[in-house]
């Protein structure tokens, strides 16, 4: 098992992939976050995001079943409230995982828009969910 101080924090889009699709590679991280094999961190935005994006119509998720996935998720991270705001990212709105990694002391954030984001901000890489994975496999094998 990884140990348990292995924190990351998880974009949207891998979140969104993870519910839609679940033999993907995101849904694999978030099945090894319910699983305790890291720590993901959220923070209220962060969830209300994931909450919000999760409901839109165009995805047809039952509601039902996204209040299950988020509170599987929930139920292993660790919840904190950003008390540093950030300006650094390229895409409207994505300070806020940064935000949530800095509070948390998380390693990673786990994005599939890499580009949105500098690729190390202060102790925080910025990997996709591919490199993530390979991460925990590493962790896992040891």
């Amino acid at each position: 098992m990884a140990a348990p101080e292995l924190r990351a924090v998880l974009d949207t889009n891998v979140v969104v992939s993870a519910a839609l699709k679940p033999h993907s590679l995101p849904a694999a991280i978030v099945s090894a976050a319910t699983a305790q094999l890291f720590v993901p961190c959220l923070s209220d935005a962060i969830r209300d995001e994931y909450q919000h994006v999760l409901t839109r119509g165009k995805f047809g998720l039952p509601p039902d079943r996204v209040s299950r996935f988020l509170a599987d998720l929930e139920a292993t991270a660790r919840k904190v409230t950003p008390t540093e705001k950030l300006a650094v990212t390229r895409g409207s709105g994505d300070d806020k995982f940064l935000e949530c990694a800095v509070e948390a002391n998380a390693s990673y954030l786990v994005t599939g828009n890499t580009r949105h984001f500098p690729h190390q901000f202060r102790t925080i890489r910025v990997v996709t969910p591919r490199e993530f994975f390979a991460l925990l496999v590493e962790l896992l094998a040891r």
